[in-house]
């Protein structure tokens, strides 16, 4: 995962885009891109995204908590878990942003440490309450830009 994390960060887009179009079964599929980003830019949204996971992981891990006494150190574990379970959900070309596959490979993932009907449960809830959150965070947006859909509906057929 290290050097994989490097080659993201220190590798030009365009270098990844040559790459990846090398590789004979998906290589047809990618276009060439032209990103402009510098460095800094680059790590930013790298940081932005490792924050996030360790959010969810954080999110995950209180869930957990709530029904079962963890340790503190099983963040780590149940936040790598995550992102593994994600990323394979994300790869997977069956379904739409990976629902359901990241969901059952991460209570797969996690049947070691609870058992697979006590880990199912958990991912349940999780994703609920992503669910959740993710709809009250739309609303929070769409009252602080003070978008109205009605509005923005009758204009557009007038």
């Amino acid at each position: 995962i290290f050097f994989v994390l490097i080659f993201i960060l220190f590798v030009p887009a365009k270098t990844i885009c040559k790459f990846i179009s090398k590789i004979p079964v998906i290589g047809k599929y990618v276009q060439m891109v032209n990103i402009k980003k510098n460095f800094k830019e680059h790590f930013i949204l790298i940081s932005i995204s490792s924050t996030l996971f360790l959010l969810y992981g954080l999110g995950f891990y209180f869930i957990s908590n709530a029904f079962i006494n963890n340790g503190l150190l099983t963040f780590i574990n149940l936040t790598g878990l995550l992102s593994i379970s994600w990323i394979i959900g994300f790869l997977t070309p069956i379904a739409p942003g990976g629902l359901g596959v990241s969901d059952l490979s991460f209570a797969y993932f996690l049947s070691p440490f609870y058992g697979f009907s006590l880990a199912s449960f958990l991912v349940v809830i999780f994703r609920f309450c992503l669910f959740i959150s993710e709809g009250l965070m739309f609303l929070i947006i769409m009252k602080i830009f003070k978008f109205n859909i009605l509005s923005s509906l009758k204009d557009k057929h007038e």
